[in-house]
């Protein structure tokens, strides 16, 4: 990597730290996490939505924010149907990238089927991590521009089950 990439990329970590902690307010789980979700829509091209999730366990989750109520629906379908990236990311400690669901790698069957039903194109999960503390992940997502505003708000009008 050149040098000028890492001014760039802080560049880019100062920005949105500025715009997070800008529009956070007062301390509080909800307005945080939300805060944190809203500001990465705001700023990263090409994101419909994020959530941010703590996790315990594979099994036990609290949902910090989403920047839509569908956004966390989403997330809380991975944690409900045990599979999606945002467990992967979460389990495996990497960051998982699947910018097409269409061709993804068929190890979310159930995921896959019910994130696409409302329009979800792309989901980036990243790993949340203190040290060697899984923490949770935070999960991005994108839609072909306008379709997953158009689907999913304020709320998808069926889930697979």
């Amino acid at each position: 990597m050149r040098k000028e990439d890492d001014v760039v990329d802080e560049d880019r970590r100062h920005v949105l730290w500025r715009a997070v902690s800008g529009a956070a307010g007062s301390p509080g789980q909800g307005t945080w996490g939300r805060s944190v979700c809203r500001n990465c829509v705001d700023t990263l091209a090409g994101i419909d939505a994020a959530a941010v999730t703590l996790r315990a366990t594979a099994s036990a989750q609290d949902m910090l924010g989403a920047s839509a109520p569908w956004a966390g629906l989403i997330e809380d379908q991975q944690y409900t149907l045990g599979e999606g990236p945002g467990v992967q990311a979460f389990t495996q400690g990497s960051p998982v990238l699947v910018d097409d669901l269409t061709a993804a790698d068929p190890q979310w069957p159930a995921f896959t089927e019910a994130a696409q039903s409302v329009g979800v194109a792309a989901v980036f999960a990243f790993p949340l991590q203190l040290g060697a503390i899984a923490l949770g992940p935070w999960i991005c997502i994108g839609a072909p521009r306008g379709r997953c505003r158009r689907v999913c708000s304020p709320r998808p009008a069926r889930w697979p089950t």
